[in-house]
């Protein structure tokens, strides 16, 4: 082989190399991050802890209502949640008004948008308007 075709041959295998590396330690950071994380549920409420508005928007979500509502009633630090219901027809409000017992929930009837805005973005800030916490938390 000519000297310039080993040259190059060395380069390519450094930079192999190098790559090698960079991925490497990419990777064994994100799998050590995910192993580090926690879920709020694992996580002991502490005494003065600060408080989180849970904001929910909803339009025409009967059928999923349990299911969304139910684990933000069991997290202790969730002081409140807020169903931004965005004018749904499927009796999604009146399904509502059972959890609404609950100190905790509340049924924000959503008006219509500003221009240029959607239905999903003026419920989320319908709900924040009525939030009294430090934290929200849009789910």
């Amino acid at each position: 082989m000519t000297s310039p075709t080993l040259l190059i041959l060395a380069l390519l295998l450094a930079l192999v190399a190098v790559a090698t590396i960079v991925w490497g330690t990419l990777l064994t950071r994100l799998l050590s991050g995910f192993a580090r994380s926690t879920n709020l549920c694992e996580v002991e409420p502490k005494v003065g802890i600060t408080q989180v508005t849970a904001i929910v928007p909803m339009r025409n979500e009967i059928d999923n209502l349990d299911e969304c509502i139910r684990p933000l009633l069991g997290e202790p630090n969730i002081s409140r949640i807020i169903i931004a219901d965005d004018n749904s027809t499927d009796g999604t409000q009146d399904a509502v008004r059972r959890y609404c017992t609950n100190d905790r929930v509340e049924l924000v009837p959503v008006s219509e948008p500003k221009d240029g805005w959607s239905g999903k973005s003026n419920a989320c800030y319908t709900g924040a308007l009525r939030a009294n916490s430090e934290w929200l938390f849009v789910y």
